[in-house]
């Protein structure tokens, strides 16, 4: 590979710095969701809609903390088991330059629709994923509604990027960028993209 081949403890730091970057960028952007969602709860107020209930919001933003929590202790053993799995066998090294950045994006992008499709077709994966979509309403709130084990379910989908040659901190970047990139769309308030309709999950 072209950092060598990294010891278990080589492995651990550089599934800590996949982590640490994931966990960082979601810790950021909290401020973004609460701007966002007050801003949204004046959007629908203006077009006399109701989008959100009080309870439901709270057990949104509950199941949304649990995950966290649930990430703190799951994840990094997750990105260690991938960096493993990256190390003995992949058979390409893409670095992390355009390259491998490019190729993370595309992949993280492809094989999350294959696991969510999945999630709704697969009983057992949609016993998982069922919490999400308990609530009745769809605000950006219900996009925190995340299950405890999904993204241990999710984790196998996103494996064959290590046997690809994706680096494990280039997967947790992206993936992490891929989570927020799923908040926003989680509203009624915005009905139409345009022509990105077309081009992107929307």
């Amino acid at each position: 590979k072209g950092y060598g081949q990294p010891s278990v403890s080589d492995r651990g730091a550089i599934a800590r710095n996949g982590f640490s970057m994931d966990t960082r960028l979601v810790a950021a952007a909290i401020p973004i969701f609460v701007v966002t969602i007050a801003i949204e709860l004046w959007g629908a107020k203006r077009r006399g809609i109701s989008v959100y209930r009080f309870f439901d919001a709270v057990s949104d933003l509950g199941c949304g903390i649990s995950q966290q929590l649930m990430l703190l202790l799951t994840q990094a053993p997750m990105l260690v088991a991938y960096a493993a799995v990256h190390e003995r066998f992949a058979l390409f090294d893409l670095g992390r330059g355009p390259l491998g950045l490019l190729t993370a994006y595309i992949l993280v992008d492809f094989l999350y629709y294959w696991w969510h499709r999945a999630s709704h077709r697969i009983n057992f994966l949609w016993a998982v994923h069922l919490v999400h979509h308990q609530s009745e309403d769809y605000n950006l709130a219900v996009a925190l509604r995340q299950a405890l084990f999904t993204h241990l379910t999710a984790a196998l989908f996103y494996l064959p990027m290590a046997f690809v040659g994706v680096d494990v901190v280039l997967f947790g970047i992206v993936l992490a960028l891929n989570t927020l990139y799923q908040y926003w769309i989680h509203t009624e308030v915005v009905r139409h993209c345009g022509l990105l309709e077309v081009v992107i999950n929307t």
